[in-house]
């Protein structure tokens, strides 16, 4: 990967880890919103460190088929 690829693969990650956290914070309050923003937070975290691009296109297609 070149390192404008890099950028651009970044910032499409950013941007559905804030789109999912902004849908979650819309949800109703209660231990269920709770849940989710801690799942959400937790399978980001969890895979930061992936750096196969096949890997990561499969995680951002699975994320932004949740919004």
């Amino acid at each position: 990967m070149t390192v404008t690829s890099n950028a651009a693969v970044r910032e499409n990650v950013i941007n559905a880890y804030r789109k999912l956290l902004s849908l979650g914070r819309m949800m109703p309050a209660g231990k269920k919103k709770e849940e989710t923003l801690s799942q959400i937070r937790s399978q980001f975290r969890s895979n930061s460190g992936e750096t196969k691009p096949e890997e990561i296109a499969q995680m951002l297609k699975k994320a932004n088929s949740s919004l």
